[in-house]
C-alpha cells in the first residue's frame, strides 16, 4: 500500500474529518484524524502493520502500542511479524499482581512503540516513562502520522528515534491531488499547520471554599478576608 492509496482508505472510511474540533490539548483544530475506524477494516489494519513493519529496527525484540488507539495496531503487527507483544496499561489493575505492563519481558529488552497519530507527544513521553521504568530501552517510534505541532520533534529532542509513515501536510496534498478536498477547505487547513493558534490560557486558579481540617479552613476565610493568597510572610 503506497500513501496515496492509503490517503484515499482514510478519508473513505471517514477517519479525517474536517470542521471545528476540540483537540486533547485544548486547542480547536480544522482536521481531526480518528484512526481507530481502522479496527472495522481488517484489510486496511493488515496492509498498515506491513508497512510499519517495513520500517522495524533489526534490533527491536518487542513492540507495544501507547493505549489505546495503537493496541489494535501493535496486535496486527505482532500477529504478522511474530513479534512479541506487550501491552501498556492506562490504569494499573487493583488486584491481583497490579501489573502496569502485560506480557513477558526482560529489563534491557529492545523496544519498538507505535502510535497512531502525534500531535504534542505527551501521551507517548507517558508510556516511555512507565516502559522505562520496567528496564526497557525505547529503541524505536514509529507513528502513522505526524501532525506536525511538535510532538516529533520533542521525541527526538529527548533523543529518541521516533518516524512517522506520513505528515498531516502530505496527507493533505494527496487528497487534494485526488479531489477529495476544495482548494478553500485545503488552504484552510494548510494555514492552520503553518500559523497554529497559541496555547490556551490556563483558567484562573481560585481557593476552593471548604477545608476538612478547621486549621485549613480558618487559613481559606484569612486569604478570603484579605483577598489575597498570602496569609502569612515570615522572616527567620
Amino acid at each position: 500500500m503506497n500513501q496515496g492509496q492509503f490517503a484515499r482508505a482514510l478519508f473513505d472510511i471517514n477517519a479525517i474529518r474536517f470542521g471545528d474540533f476540540l483537540l486533547k490539548s485544548g486547542k480547536r483544530s480544522p482536521v481531526y484524524l480518528d484512526l481507530r475506524s481502522i479496527i472495522s477494516h481488517p484489510q486496511l489494519l493488515q496492509n498498515l502493520a506491513g508497512v510499519m513493519a517495513n520500517q522495524m529496527l533489526p534490533s527491536v525484540k518487542r513492540v507495544c502500542g501507547v493505549p489505546y488507539a495503537a493496541l489494535p495496531l501493535a496486535t496486527a503487527f505482532s500477529l504478522q511479524t511474530g513479534m512479541p507483544l506487550l501491552i501498556k496499561r492506562k490504569e494499573a489493575k487493583g488486584y491481583g499482581t497490579k501489573k502496569t505492563i502485560e506480557g513477558e519481558f526482560a529489563a534491557g529488552d529492545e523496544i519498538l512503540l507505535l502510535e497512531d497519530v502525534v500531535t504534542s507527544g505527551e501521551s507517548l513521553l507517558e508510556t516511555i516513562a512507565e516502559l522505562e521504568k520496567e528496564g526497557l530501552k525505547i529503541t524505536q517510534i514509529i507513528t502513522v502520522v505526524d501532525r506536525e505541532q511538535g510532538g516529533m520533534d520533542r521525541l527526538r529532542a529527548a533523543g529518541y528515534h521516533a518516524e512517522a509513515l506520513m505528515t498531516m501536510s502530505s496527507l493533505l496534498d494527496l487528497l487534494q491531488q485526488e479531489g477529495k478536498l476544495e482548494k478553500a477547505q485545503y488552504a484552510a487547513v494548510m494555514d492552520y499547520l503553518t500559523n497554529p493558534a497559541p496555547e490556551p490560557a490556563a483558567p484562573p486558579r481560585r481557593l476552593p471554599q471548604k477545608h476538612a481540617h478547621p486549621a485549613g479552613q480558618r487559613l481559606l476565610d484569612i486569604a478570603r478576608k484579605k483577598q489575597s493568597n498570602l496569609i502569612a510572610s515570615v522572616d527567620l
